[in-house]
């Protein structure tokens, strides 16, 4: 949905030998791209969801995350892996799907569990800890999510997550309520 590449802050030395104008301007410019990135990510996270009148769409998540962890995360050569997710987790494809009626519905965590098993769609995250923003989020009609269904959902994705090689540390439906460490 996006790529960023923000410049780095100087060092003492790199500051040190520059005129103040030019310090300056570089100042403003590395917080003028942070806020250009967090506004452009604001806007592609809220255009990925649905809106009034949508149909639900085909999602394919657990394809995704397998393709994910496998070409991103697991080639990744680091101490500690963090993975942040968006999305409002509730897979929507050929293999199963979290919606009845086109609501999000009440998750079977280990039928669910059972039919990824059967397709060969769990992953290794190599150990990662997962942050999710956005899940069980659902506009439209039927826009309310019960906090039965989210605690279905969020068993059933720190499930998911264990059998993958990570850890659920949050699940946020839809924020965060804690700091990403």
């Amino acid at each position: 949905m996006f790529d960023f590449a923000l410049d780095t802050p100087l060092s003492d030395d790199e500051r040190y030998d520059l005129n103040k104008n030019t310090l300056a301007k570089f100042d403003k410019c590395l917080k003028d791209q942070v806020s250009f990135v967090k506004k452009t990510m604001s806007e592609k996270i809220n255009e990925a969801f649905l809106k009034e009148g949508d149909q639900v769409a085909k999602s394919d998540i657990f394809y995704a995350l397998k393709d994910f962890a496998a070409n991103s995360i697991e080639p990744r050569e680091a101490k500690s892996k963090i993975v942040i997710l968006a999305s409002d987790m509730l897979e929507n494809s050929s293999v199963t799907s979290f919606y009845t009626k086109g609501a999000p519905r009440l998750i079977d965590g280990k039928k669910e569990l059972g039919i990824l098993e059967k397709n060969d769609l769990f992953t290794d995250f190599t150990g990662a800890k997962i942050y999710i923003v956005g899940a069980g989020l659902s506009e439209g009609k039927k826009s309310y999510v019960s906090p039965q269904i989210l605690n279905s959902l969020s068993a059933f994705w720190s499930e998911y997550f264990t059998k993958s090689n990570a850890t659920l540390v949050e699940m946020g439906t839809p924020a965060l309520k804690r700091e990403v460490k």
